[in-house]
């Protein structure tokens, strides 16, 4: 039953790392750092968990596998994951050196597995070398860890430029990561004292600790990619809007109207997600009300919906770009203005009579 849990758990973070590997929506150079630290701990948890139904065994496939040191491997994927997020310089180009231990590590426990598996060590002096590798292997890791969370917590701390909602997430990441490794050494530390494993407490402490990485994982990953997306559309939508100036309706006596026009068509400003009818109204030089009244009778809609008509044809006009696949609707929708996703979509439908996905579809088919 206890295996089965641990079985739970590693396909339940494994599922969640390859998602991250693979999705279109998650998927980035950056992230897949992360999926890497969560595959790494899925398959450290679920070593732990069968481990007492293979110690006995002659398996050389798990004898291999087991001495492969994922713990060394976990901090390396972890602090690339954070330096990348929080764009330090003074690793840029450096992060292959991360990983320099663990393969130094697993050359050396596959040698020795292999070695032993043949009957090549059987000298005592050898096994007591073998012996001083394995700690100071254990001690190292220990060692590496420790430091990895603390750079961690300097790179995030150092991070002004983040949104504080994202640096508070790598935050509670980095906690969750310093819980693991606390963990690790409380287990070390009550198996050296008792001289006996705390079997039940591990399977509750690992399960628990790693099911809430996870979940800030996923949770932290949704709003990194909405400002992600964000980040890059924006610089899409400032590259490709048209910065030359348009003609304003000809139809339309109205000079109050055509400034209007002009500030919505050569200026973008619908773009602007606080922008007010005070605000327009000044720019064009007259009172609000008025401006109000004039919308009223020539598009018979008022300035909400006036300003939201053109918010929704530019996100009419992303989905129908090739360009825009790769970013959430939602992501488009705040960045053409809507404050909200409830706001959005409800514009989104008044203006089309479908939904956002629905419309999407609808062009994908076409």
């Amino acid at each position: 039953m206890i295996v089965f849990i641990f079985i739970i758990s590693f396909l339940q973070g494994a599922i969640f790392g390859l998602i991250v590997l693979f999705s279109k929506f998650y998927r980035s150079d950056i992230n897949k750092y992360l999926a890497y630290t969560i595959l790494t701990v899925s398959s450290i948890g679920l070593m732990n968990g069968v481990e007492d139904y293979f110690d006995n065994s002659n398996l050389f496939f798990y004898a291999l596998l087991d001495n492969i040191p994922l713990e060394v491997l976990f901090p390396a994927t972890f602090l690339t994951f954070v330096s990348l997020k929080t764009s330090i310089k003074r690793l840029k180009g450096k992060h292959v050196f991360l990983y320099i231990p663990f393969y130094l590590f697993s050359i050396i426990n596959i040698m020795i597995v292999t070695l032993d598996a043949v009957g090549l060590i059987y000298d005592s002096n050898i096994r007591s070398f073998i012996y001083i590798l394995f700690d100071i292997e254990y001690y190292f890791i220990l060692i590496y860890s420790i430091f990895g969370g603390a750079f961690c917590l300097v790179f995030i701390s150092n991070a002004k430029h983040l949104e504080e909602k994202s640096r508070k997430w790598l935050k509670y990441l980095t906690i969750v990561y310093f819980a693991l490794i606390l963990m690790w050494v409380f287990m070390e530390l009550y198996s050296i004292l008792t001289d006996k494993d705390s079997l039940y407490t591990e399977y509750v402490l690992w399960i628990g600790v790693t099911t809430f990485f996870y979940w800030m994982s996923y949770k932290g990953l949704i709003r990194f990619k909405l400002l992600d997306d964000r980040y890059e559309i924006t610089q899409i939508i400032q590259s490709s809007l048209p910065k030359e100036k348009k003609e304003t309706k000809k139809d339309i006596s109205n000079i109050h109207f055509q400034k209007l026009e002009t500030l919505m068509l050569d200026n973008h400003a619908y773009l602007d997600a606080d922008l007010s009818r005070e605000y327009m109204a000044n720019q064009i030089g007259i009172s609000p009300g008025y401006l109000s009244k004039i919308i009223n009778d020539i598009t018979n809609d008022n300035f909400s919906g006036y300003v939201n008509a053109y918010r929704v044809d530019v996100v009419k006009s992303m989905m129908a770009n090739p360009e825009f696949d790769k970013y959430s609707l939602l992501a488009i929708g705040y960045e053409s203005g809507f404050i909200s996703k409830t706001g959005f979509y409800n514009a989104f439908k008044k203006y089309t009579g479908m939904t956002p996905n629905a419309y999407k579809t609808k062009i994908n088919k076409s």
